[in-house]
Protein backbone atom coordinates (compact mmCIF):
# COMPACT_ATOMS: atom_id res chain seq x y z
CA UNK A 1 0.00 0.00 0.00
CA UNK A 2 0.98 3.61 0.13
CA UNK A 3 1.34 5.88 3.12
CA UNK A 4 0.46 9.22 1.49
CA UNK A 5 -1.30 10.50 -1.61
CA UNK A 6 -0.51 13.87 -3.14
CA UNK A 7 -3.32 15.46 -5.16
CA UNK A 8 -2.49 18.30 -7.55
CA UNK A 9 -4.78 21.31 -7.87
CA UNK A 10 -4.56 21.35 -11.67
CA UNK A 11 -5.73 18.88 -14.25
CA UNK A 12 -3.32 17.08 -16.57
CA UNK A 13 -4.04 19.41 -19.50
CA UNK A 14 -3.47 22.58 -17.43
CA UNK A 15 -0.25 24.51 -16.95
CA UNK A 16 1.18 26.49 -14.02
CA UNK A 17 -0.32 29.60 -15.63
CA UNK A 18 -3.82 28.20 -15.03
CA UNK A 19 -5.29 28.99 -11.61
CA UNK A 20 -5.16 26.10 -9.13
CA UNK A 21 -8.46 24.35 -8.39
CA UNK A 22 -8.27 24.35 -4.61
CA UNK A 23 -12.03 23.96 -4.30
CA UNK A 24 -11.79 20.64 -6.14
CA UNK A 25 -9.12 19.48 -3.68
CA UNK A 26 -11.61 20.21 -0.92
CA UNK A 27 -14.16 18.00 -2.71
CA UNK A 28 -11.60 15.18 -2.97
CA UNK A 29 -10.82 15.51 0.76
CA UNK A 30 -14.53 15.36 1.63
CA UNK A 31 -15.10 12.31 -0.59
CA UNK A 32 -12.23 10.49 1.11
CA UNK A 33 -13.39 11.40 4.62
CA UNK A 34 -10.61 13.91 5.48
CA UNK A 35 -7.71 11.42 5.69
CA UNK A 36 -4.48 12.54 7.38
CA UNK A 37 -2.45 10.98 4.55
CA UNK A 38 -3.73 13.39 1.86
CA UNK A 39 -1.28 16.02 0.61
CA UNK A 40 -2.29 19.09 -1.46
CA UNK A 41 -0.09 20.46 -4.24
CA UNK A 42 -0.34 23.28 -6.77
CA UNK A 43 -0.43 27.05 -6.63
CA UNK A 44 1.79 27.62 -3.59
CA UNK A 45 4.26 30.39 -4.43
CA UNK A 46 4.69 32.18 -1.08
CA UNK A 47 4.61 31.09 2.55
CA UNK A 48 1.19 32.72 3.04
CA UNK A 49 -0.21 30.53 0.23
CA UNK A 50 0.22 27.49 2.51
CA UNK A 51 -2.27 28.98 4.97
CA UNK A 52 -4.65 29.97 2.18
CA UNK A 53 -4.50 26.48 0.63
CA UNK A 54 -5.14 24.79 3.97
CA UNK A 55 -8.16 27.02 4.57
CA UNK A 56 -9.55 26.46 1.06
CA UNK A 57 -9.01 22.69 0.95
CA UNK A 58 -9.13 21.53 4.56
CA UNK A 59 -5.97 19.52 3.79
CA UNK A 60 -3.23 20.11 6.36
CA UNK A 61 -0.22 18.74 4.43
CA UNK A 62 1.07 20.84 1.54
CA UNK A 63 3.77 20.05 -1.00
CA UNK A 64 5.48 22.66 -3.18
CA UNK A 65 7.45 22.14 -6.37
CA UNK A 66 8.25 24.92 -8.83
CA UNK A 67 8.11 27.64 -6.19
CA UNK A 68 10.97 25.96 -4.32
CA UNK A 69 13.03 25.83 -7.52
CA UNK A 70 12.30 29.46 -8.28
CA UNK A 71 13.01 30.55 -4.70
CA UNK A 72 14.92 27.87 -2.78
CA UNK A 73 14.71 29.93 0.40
CA UNK A 74 10.93 30.35 0.13
CA UNK A 75 10.37 29.41 3.76
CA UNK A 76 13.53 31.06 5.05
CA UNK A 77 12.42 34.56 4.08
CA UNK A 78 9.79 36.91 5.29
CA UNK A 79 7.28 37.20 2.46
CA UNK A 80 8.14 40.88 1.91
CA UNK A 81 11.89 40.39 1.96
CA UNK A 82 14.06 39.55 -1.05
CA UNK A 83 15.46 36.05 -0.92
CA UNK A 84 19.15 35.63 -0.24
CA UNK A 85 21.52 36.00 -3.16
CA UNK A 86 20.44 33.45 -5.75
CA UNK A 87 23.98 32.79 -6.90
CA UNK A 88 24.96 31.85 -3.33
CA UNK A 89 21.99 29.46 -3.17
CA UNK A 90 22.92 27.94 -6.54
CA UNK A 91 26.52 27.45 -5.48
CA UNK A 92 25.33 25.84 -2.21
CA UNK A 93 23.08 23.53 -4.24
CA UNK A 94 26.06 22.38 -6.34
CA UNK A 95 28.12 21.85 -3.17
CA UNK A 96 25.36 19.55 -1.87
CA UNK A 97 25.39 17.63 -5.16
CA UNK A 98 29.14 17.07 -4.70
CA UNK A 99 28.71 16.20 -0.99
CA UNK A 100 26.15 13.55 -1.97
CA UNK A 101 28.66 11.87 -4.27
CA UNK A 102 27.07 13.21 -7.45
CA UNK A 103 23.96 11.12 -6.82
CA UNK A 104 21.85 13.53 -8.89
CA UNK A 105 21.32 13.05 -12.62
CA UNK A 106 22.98 15.62 -14.90
CA UNK A 107 19.67 16.63 -16.51
CA UNK A 108 18.09 17.25 -13.10
CA UNK A 109 20.99 19.47 -12.05
CA UNK A 110 20.78 21.51 -15.25
CA UNK A 111 17.00 21.84 -14.91
CA UNK A 112 17.20 22.97 -11.27
CA UNK A 113 19.88 25.58 -11.91
CA UNK A 114 18.07 26.81 -15.04
CA UNK A 115 14.80 27.22 -13.11
CA UNK A 116 16.59 29.23 -10.43
CA UNK A 117 18.08 31.54 -13.06
CA UNK A 118 14.83 31.94 -15.02
CA UNK A 119 12.89 33.03 -11.95
CA UNK A 120 15.30 35.84 -11.16
CA UNK A 121 14.39 39.47 -11.82
CA UNK A 122 15.79 40.56 -15.20
CA UNK A 123 18.37 42.91 -13.66
CA UNK A 124 19.86 40.12 -11.56
CA UNK A 125 19.56 37.44 -14.24
CA UNK A 126 21.67 39.25 -16.84
CA UNK A 127 25.08 38.40 -15.31
CA UNK A 128 24.12 34.69 -15.14
CA UNK A 129 22.80 34.34 -18.70
CA UNK A 130 26.23 33.52 -20.16
CA UNK A 131 26.86 30.93 -17.45
CA UNK A 132 23.44 29.37 -18.15
CA UNK A 133 24.34 29.03 -21.83
CA UNK A 134 27.69 27.43 -20.94
CA UNK A 135 25.96 25.15 -18.46
CA UNK A 136 23.61 23.85 -21.16
CA UNK A 137 26.67 22.54 -23.04
CA UNK A 138 28.15 20.70 -20.04
CA UNK A 139 28.33 16.93 -20.47
CA UNK A 140 29.28 15.99 -16.90
CA UNK A 141 28.49 17.15 -13.39
CA UNK A 142 32.18 17.96 -12.96
CA UNK A 143 31.99 20.42 -15.86
CA UNK A 144 29.09 22.17 -14.13
CA UNK A 145 31.08 22.19 -10.86
CA UNK A 146 34.03 23.76 -12.68
CA UNK A 147 31.74 26.38 -14.19
CA UNK A 148 30.41 27.31 -10.74
CA UNK A 149 33.87 27.16 -9.12
CA UNK A 150 33.02 24.16 -6.94
CA UNK A 151 36.27 22.29 -6.28
CA UNK A 152 35.84 20.34 -3.05
CA UNK A 153 35.66 16.58 -3.59
CA UNK A 154 35.54 17.10 -7.35
CA UNK A 155 36.75 13.88 -9.00
CA UNK A 156 38.07 13.62 -12.55
CA UNK A 157 35.29 11.23 -13.45
CA UNK A 158 31.70 12.02 -12.58
CA UNK A 159 29.84 9.03 -11.23
CA UNK A 160 26.29 8.86 -12.58
CA UNK A 161 23.39 7.08 -10.88
CA UNK A 162 23.86 3.37 -11.45
CA UNK A 163 21.68 1.39 -13.81
CA UNK A 164 19.31 -1.19 -12.33
CA UNK A 165 20.97 -4.53 -11.66
CA UNK A 166 20.20 -7.35 -14.07
CA UNK A 167 18.24 -10.24 -12.67
CA UNK A 168 19.39 -13.81 -13.40
CA UNK A 169 16.14 -14.55 -15.27
CA UNK A 170 16.98 -11.69 -17.67
CA UNK A 171 19.91 -13.78 -18.92
CA UNK A 172 17.76 -16.84 -19.64
CA UNK A 173 17.52 -17.82 -23.35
Amino acid sequence: GCGNVCVHARRANETPKDPPRWSELNEVRQMLGSPSWLIANGGVKRPEDVRRMREATGIQSVMIGRAALENPSIFGCDSGREMEDREVVMRRYMERVVDCGYGVALGDIKYTLFQMICAMPKSKKQPLNERAQQQAKCKTVKEICDLWGITRNADDETPQPSAPKKRKEDDAP
